[in-house]
């Protein structure tokens, strides 16, 4: 199974490795941001092909919706990331595009009838892992909006309860495993906004830039849990 891979490699008790490797995330770098459907479906090739030549095991997710004086409410926007190098060495003349960047800003407004046809496939693949924190709100959100279901889903917020963290919440992961002080600025702000301020951009992208790092080290600590009651067996039981 894809969460059995290449933990061996990681310290369960080097805490700096991915605080270190938080710092060349911390670039500025607010996300591609895609709005049309052969950007779209570029992403879902990459990911797709990145999958078949063992590239790409798994994928974090966040969503960002907006209910305010609605009845239903809907998603505005789905942000993706991707597993970045251990170093950064990406091209620093421009700004990175489909092939190149790691985080992804999808426009579900403009994308939301094409986006079951790109994405459904990938959330749906049991061999990529889906890394979400507190997805029990976005995994509705996605079934009723665009028909998509999410298979072989890792909550890390259901993995911090099942490890008796101080806090479930993601700012304390971030704080915790990567160093960062998050920005919550914008969780009340209008996600319909066109175009999408770069301060909001940044506070989206931040949601998911750092989860697959705070899911290698959740994997870790699962794994050298004492309790056969508290594994990654049982956070992605409790997941589905």
């Amino acid at each position: 199974r894809p969460w059995q891979l290449d933990v061996s490699g990681i310290d369960s008790n080097d805490d700096e490795k991915i605080a270190e490797q938080a710092k060349y995330k911390n670039t500025g770098d607010n996300g591609v941001w895609i709005d049309n459907e052969d950007d779209l479906s570029e992403l879902a090739q990459r990911i797709t092909q990145g999958q078949l030549d063992g590239e790409i095991n798994e994928i974090s997710l966040d969503l960002e919706a907006h209910s305010h004086r609605t009845f239903a409410g809907f998603v505005c926007l789905i942000q993706l990331s991707i597993r970045r190098p251990e170093k950064n060495n990406a091209d620093s003349s421009g700004p990175p595009d489909i092939s190149s960047g790691y985080d992804f800003l999808i426009d579900a407004l403009t994308l939301r009838h094409v986006i079951p046809a790109h994405l459904g496939p990938i959330l749906a693949n049991p061999n990529i892992v889906k890394v979400m924190h507190g997805a029990d709100s976005d995994i509705p959100w996605l079934q009723r909006d665009f028909g998509c279901y999410i298979v072989n889903l890792f909550d890390t917020g259901r993995a911090s309860r099942m490890l008796s963290f101080q806090s479930a919440g993601l700012a304390y992961l971030l704080r915790k495993y990567a160093g960062v002080d998050p920005d919550k600025t914008h969780q009340l702000s209008d996600w319909r906004r066109r175009p999408l301020p770069e301060d909001m951009r940044a506070y989206a992208v931040s949601d998911t830039r750092y989860l697959l790092d705070i899911y290698d080290r959740l994997r870790v600590t699962l794994q050298n849990h004492s309790s056969p009651d508290v594994s990654i067996a049982s956070v992605l039981d409790r997941s589905k």
